[in-house]
């Protein structure tokens, strides 16, 4: 899937050691790092962040069990932002909120005109069936700890999500065939969507 999508280079963590691929493939470091598993894949990822990379903070799903978003400690973490000109930030979508409908509406134009391809998983391979509704949500997640598997894991997590979450949109809006996709249908208005 991530071939497919266009991925130059696809690291199985559980099969080869992060930090010896990018230590051979990619001498000069990341320039950019998305990171969403924390603990000791954020400090290899961290210490391969070349001069004026820029690492974005998303998630630590490997602590969410045990410490919740916890931090994995680095030493000198000051200097080494300092000297290397470094950046490293957090996202936190919920802080972005505002943003969601006016981003909505170019995801669902991108969808649309095919400038960007969405994969849907429906949870047929979980063990209680298809996920359907909000309440599949937790569901879904939770069904890919078990299959953990890097970011391809993430993705299918992601994917789980927003299919609930289109499920459970199609029902508050008493509709039972598929929400419209055009994007003329969405309004930054959230109150007049919900008339």
């Amino acid at each position: 899937l991530l071939k497919e999508l266009g991925t130059d280079r696809v690291i199985n963590y559980k099969t080869e050691n992060l930090d010896e691929v990018l230590t051979k493939e990619f001498p000069d470091g990341l320039d950019v790092i998305w990171e969403t598993i924390g603990g000791k894949v954020f400090e290899t990822l961290f210490s391969h962040l070349a001069v004026h990379g820029r690492l974005i903070l998303v998630g630590s799903i490997s602590a969410y069990k045990t410490e919740g978003v916890g931090g994995a400690p680095i030493d000198n973490l000051q200097a080494k932002l300092l000297r290397g000109s470094k950046t490293l930030s957090g996202f936190y979508l919920f802080n972005f909120k505002h943003l969601c409908p006016k981003y909505l509406k170019q995801l669902v134009g991108d969808v649309v005109s095919n400038k960007l391809r969405v994969v849907l998983d429906f949870g047929q391979k979980s063990s209680e069936g298809e996920f359907n509704g909000i309440d599949s949500v937790v569901r879904g997640v939770e069904s890919s700890e078990g299959e953990f598997n890097g970011i391809d894991s993430v993705v299918r997590g992601v994917e789980r999500v927003l299919q609930a979450i289109h499920k459970y949109l199609q029902c508050r809006s008493g509709l039972s065939e598929p929400l419209s996709t055009e994007p003329s249908g969405l309004t930054d208005d959230v109150s007049e969507r919900e008339k």
